[in-house]
């Protein structure tokens, strides 16, 4: 039996929206979208802790306020460079005792069952420095990877892309082992995060006809909902997904 008390879940999140301001406490089926996030890490059952890294900005106190309102943990750094709030949340929480999970917070319908798979993967393999998902539908895959290779790429990464989303200068560099676990079929066609209006309205679609029956509904039941009503798919089905590397 794997042990899976070995990783830490790190959420991003901030107040700021280009498409969307204030997303992350928009409510979805009476919460925050930033609880759905929390709430799902914790139903995943594999993770020591969760954490929420937020920017040490006044634009985000009230986030803060509201994740100490919620008894959810939290550390306040950089906003910009996020792979430093990555590296001094981990660091605050003891996080070179662990792996470290990569989630972000504008994805509500992250599946618990899947962020376990993922984990246990990652636990087994033992020579890894990341791992993630794919084939899956957009805004329902996380990264793990090493507090080592969390560190290294704190201390050497120079180029924006590397500082904004936390893991390119691991995945561009062949030192470091990579693996993924891929979804079967492949979904990545699907889009299930939260980043336009229209998004935010297909996501409260699939709520408003999973939550109630099932509050940590997996994708299977996603897509056997979005099959029965095709019209909704194609809500947000022209938003293109912004490429990171």
């Amino acid at each position: 039996m794997v042990a899976l008390n070995k990783t830490i879940a790190i959420i991003q999140a901030r107040m700021g929206s280009t498409r969307l301001p204030n997303k992350i406490l928009m409510p979805i089926a009476g919460k925050a979208i930033i609880q759905h996030v929390v709430d799902r890490c914790i139903a995943a059952n594999c993770f020591e802790k969760v954490i929420v890294a937020i920017p040490d900005t006044t634009a985000n106190d009230k986030l803060a306020d509201y994740l100490k309102e919620h008894n959810i943990d939290y550390f306040r750094s950089s906003e910009d460079d996020v792979l430093k709030r990555y590296y001094d949340t981990a660091l605050h929480y003891d996080g070179a005792k662990y792996n470290i999970a990569r989630v972000t917070s504008d994805n509500p319908c992250l599946p618990p069952q899947q962020m376990r798979k993922l984990v246990a993967r990652f636990i087994e393999l033992g020579n890894v420095d990341l791992i993630d998902n794919s084939a899956c539908p957009v805004g329902t895959g996380i990264e793990v990877l090493t507090f080592k290779a969390l560190e290294e790429a704190m201390q050497n990464a120079t180029l924006d892309i590397e500082r904004e989303h936390v893991t390119p200068y691991i995945r561009t560099h062949e030192e470091y082992n990579k693996a993924s676990l891929k979804n079967e079929p492949d979904l990545s066609h699907l889009r299930l995060t939260i980043d336009t209006p229209e998004d935010f309205a297909l996501v409260e679609h699939i709520f408003n006809g999973l939550y109630p029956k099932n509050n940590m509904f997996e994708i299977a039941e996603i897509v056997e909902f979005l099959d029965a009503n095709p019209e909704l798919a194609q809500i947000n089905a022209h938003i293109q997904q912004v490429k990171v590397c």
